[in-house]
């Protein structure tokens, strides 16, 4: 497919702008929510890309915090490549899937760290056996999923790309810059047909006809 250098820059701007909207949506809907009800109430608890709800009870185990920076890093590695120069294909296409793959594994460490949390919870608050948490993926989710899907398929569709590198030039300037250059050499053309007028004293074209003056 070959597109301008121009259409090709929009597209990555627009690229771009989407998956920010995305990665701010992650920090107001949840990934993963725990819910249950007892004698006392309901109770909803929800886990976001960086922080939880809930208190040290909920604290998911420290390795969450590992895949919170790989989220992170492979975020900005994805968005600083925005400037990146299309002849160097192979360090792009590595770096767009480096990218979405720490992105992908974030997301799915976090995950994991969050439903791991409620292990034990009954004990820690003392909760009857009775109580079961019922654990709900959030809206949070589908975003992380789009984002992911984004930056690979962003990947893999300016990989494959061709960026035309220069205009075509039209033959109309170059046909009337050879004509002065040849009535500057001391030759006349006819203006309806262009043939070169061989004898100069006629008043007409002889190949169409057409008056000279």
């Amino acid at each position: 497919m070959l597109i301008t250098k121009d259409r090709y820059n929009l597209f990555r701007k627009l690229v771009k702008g989407i998956i920010i909207i995305l990665w701010i949506a992650l920090f107001i809907c949840p990934i993963v929510t725990f819910n249950w009800k007892d004698v006392w109430g309901s109770y909803s608890f929800p886990y976001f890309v960086c922080y939880w709800h809930g208190g040290d009870d909920f604290a998911p185990y420290p390795l969450y915090w590992f895949f919170v920076i790989l989220y992170f890093i492979g975020f900005f590695l994805n968005f600083g490549n925005i400037k990146r120069d299309y002849k160097k294909q192979i360090i792009n296409k590595n770096l767009g899937y480096i990218s979405g793959l720490l992105v992908l594994l974030g997301i799915v460490g976090l995950s994991f760290m969050s439903i791991t949390s409620t292990i034990g919870i009954n004990d820690r608050l003392s909760l009857p056996p009775e109580v079961i948490i019922h654990t709900n993926i959030g809206i949070g989710m589908i975003f992380a999923i789009m984002m992911i899907f984004i930056i690979f398929a962003e990947t893999i569709f300016l990989n494959r790309v061709k960026i035309m590198e220069a205009e075509i030039v039209k033959e109309e300037p170059i046909e009337v810059q050879e004509r002065e250059v040849k009535e500057i050499s001391g030759k006349i053309f006819c203006s309806s047909c262009g043939e070169e007028i061989l004898d100069k004293t006629g008043d007409f074209c002889s190949k169409c006809g057409s008056p000279l003056k």
